[in-house]
């Protein structure tokens, strides 16, 4: 057993504690089943996990309570489902809090541990406020779980949804907790721009590395890919700036080096799509080592337009961005007496509600406005959703 670092932990809890919410998943689940679920034990979810924010009560013998502070709000995309959507990531932990039965029927309570490797700081601890959480979720248990159900999580599609056990297979066995790196990778093609800016991530592309070896003075010949830092260029888009070489010791750990003085390697996020990445510090890995190149980088490449950085946290504007070209949106022309007309606009300033972008292409339509010029872009809700408007 690992010595207690008392302070992570304090740390790792109270990252988890703010906002603790209750979530339920209910299931018909095997006795034999239930029973492996022993307070204290840590598990693992390898896919996403659906649950419910409504609790009523149950047409089912068991029900999952999970308490989270971090589960994804999937309310506003369901299809008049009337679920009350919350998902939480593939390859979460939680911590089994109480297996407690009642008339019945069966609550097993799960705490929801952090999304990176802090989650074993929780392995053989039990925390001072267990206890009362166990009460209180009992208590709560007791006064739903006999009610009537809610409808819609009384349907078959939904209990459907939630047919398979938590944290082990359909035959019952109980998956490893500990997580490959390779497991925990992802295709960058597949991520948005906010899984990179401003982070340090791990991008695998051994053949691409075969190629910088011939070309550079890289030293480290075993090296399969990079640690890299992305940024977003204003001129070049999405960008990482290589940090150091890097390799995969036993598939838990890094084994990096620095890059040889003066030797300066940049990607740019559209040449990475066939690989695929890590987020280094979101696994649990510190970057302290590169704190001081990561400055230099952002005092070099960090946008001077607060309003354009700004705009960069506007995740409603995210379905219209360039992937590789973040700050600029596709924005739809409207002028009477004219076909609307589609244009790439980029994002330069915000006045109160107001957005503005410049023209990126000259329009097919006289409307009046030409590339470069600055114009007002305006968020609309249609029945299909949010569309990105200029009325010229």
């Amino acid at each position: 057993m690992k010595k207690l670092d008392i302070e992570a932990i304090e740390k790792a809890i109270n990252e988890i504690m703010p906002g603790l919410t209750m979530y339920v998943r209910d299931i018909n689940l095997n006795e034999q089943y239930a029973k492996k679920y022993v307070p204290g034990r840590i598990i693992r979810e390898l896919g996403f996990t659906d649950a419910s924010c409504r609790v009523g009560g149950m047409v089912t013998t068991h029900r999952y309570a999970i308490l989270s502070n971090h589960m994804a709000d999937l309310r506003e995309i369901e299809d008049h489902t009337n679920w009350g959507l919350f998902v939480a990531n593939r390859n979460s932990h939680f911590k089994v809090l109480d297996n407690y039965t009642y008339q019945g029927k069966t609550q097993i309570l799960l705490l929801h541990l952090p999304d990176n490797g802090k989650w074993e700081l929780f392995d053989h601890v039990k925390m001072s406020f267990e206890e009362e959480l166990i009460a209180d979720c009992r208590e709560r248990f007791e006064n739903k779980c006999l009610n009537r159900p809610i409808e819609e999580l009384a349907t078959d599609t939904w209990i459907d949804r939630c047919h398979f056990p938590i944290g082990m297979s359909d035959e019952g066995e109980l998956f490893e907790n500990n997580i490959s790196i390779e497991e925990l990778m992802t295709p960058v093609k597949e991520a948005g721009f906010r899984e990179f800016y401003h982070k340090v991530v791990y991008l695998k592309c051994p053949d691409l590395m075969e190629k910088l070896k011939k070309g550079t003075a890289i030293e480290d010949r075993d090296c399969d890919g990079v640690i890299a830092y992305g940024y977003i260029d204003e001129q070049m888009g999405l960008s990482f700036h290589v940090l150091g070489t890097a390799s995969v010791e036993e598939d838990k750990n890094f084994n990096i080096r620095k890059l040889p003085d003066k030797e300066r390697i940049l990607f740019r996020r559209g040449s990475m799509e066939p690989y695929r990445y890590l987020d280094y510090s979101g696994a649990g890995f510190s970057c302290t080592q590169f704190e001081d190149e990561i400055k230099i980088i952002k005092e070099h490449y960090d946008t001077k337009n607060p309003a354009k950085e700004e705009m960069r946290t506007y995740a409603f504007l995210d379905p219209f961005r360039h992937e590789n070209f973040p700050d600029d949106v596709k924005v739809i022309l409207y002028k009477e007496g004219l076909k609307p007309e589609q244009v790439w606009m980029t994002c330069i300033d915000k006045k109160e509600n107001m957005l503005y972008g410049s023209l990126l292409n000259e329009p097919d339509q006289p409307y009046g406005v030409h590339e470069g010029d600055k114009v007002r872009i305006l968020p609309l809700k249609d029945s299909d959703g949010v569309l990105l408007v200029s009325k010229i």
